[in-house]
């Protein structure tokens, strides 16, 4: 058994396992606003990258770790 994920989008069970977290949170904060939320393109590139679909953003799984950490960080630090 291999510790990573997926042919397209290269991934550690860790990392998968952070970046669904971070979406979860993501998609928490944004429905308490509606569909005018500003994270709703970045949160549906995201799920789309899970699932190894195209995405709008090239970014890498550290990259989307990353850029999501600092939404939610700006958000509410607690959060994380």
């Amino acid at each position: 058994m291999t510790d990573t994920i997926g042919e397209e989008n290269i991934m550690t069970y860790k990392q998968r396992d952070r970046l669904v977290f971070l979406v979860k949170k993501m998609r928490e904060t944004a429905s308490k606003i509606g569909p005018m939320h500003s994270w709703w393109d970045t949160i549906f590139d995201i799920e789309a990258f899970l699932e190894s679909e195209r995405t709008i953003l090239n970014k890498s799984v550290e990259e989307w770790i990353s850029y999501s950490e600092n939404l939610l960080n700006k958000k509410n630090k607690s959060i994380l």
